[in-house]
């Protein structure tokens, strides 16, 4: 692997272990939405949901704990950063909200939010130890 990779723990065997899950986490999605809100149907499979995305966060952990120490280090500062990041941001548009401004509901959606602000702050912590 290439040590200059500040994301090199996202490989070939990574994608072959996360793509399934992302594909059997966008059907269950789809199909749930066939189910009336509240029902044991619809419920079941936001169950099925959460564990999938377990599944895949349990990977992507595994995926980084096979990293040497300062690339390590680099993804746990850039979880901070986005954490930081996608808390304010949530924070805000929840105040914003009871405040009376209309905002789209992103629910699941600030998790790609989150990914993205991760990589990018992975990137640029690494330029700190290039």
């Amino acid at each position: 692997m290439d040590r200059k990779n500040p994301l090199r723990c996202f490989d070939r065997r990574y994608f072959a272990w996360v793509t399934p899950g992302l594909v059997v986490l966008f059907a269950l999605a789809f199909f749930g939405r066939r189910f009336e809100r509240g029902t044991p149907a619809r419920i079941a499979v936001a169950v099925l949901l959460g564990i999938v995305m377990g599944y895949i966060i349990v990977l992507t952990v595994e995926s980084i704990r096979r990293l040497d120490e300062l690339q390590q280090r680099i993804h746990l500062e850039a979880i901070a950063i986005s954490f930081t990041i996608t808390a304010v941001l949530i924070t805000a548009s929840a105040f914003l909200t009871k405040a009376g401004a209309h905002l789209p509901h992103w629910d699941v959606g600030w998790w790609p939010f989150m990914a993205f602000t991760w990589v990018a702050a992975a990137l640029v912590r690494y330029q700190r130890y290039r």
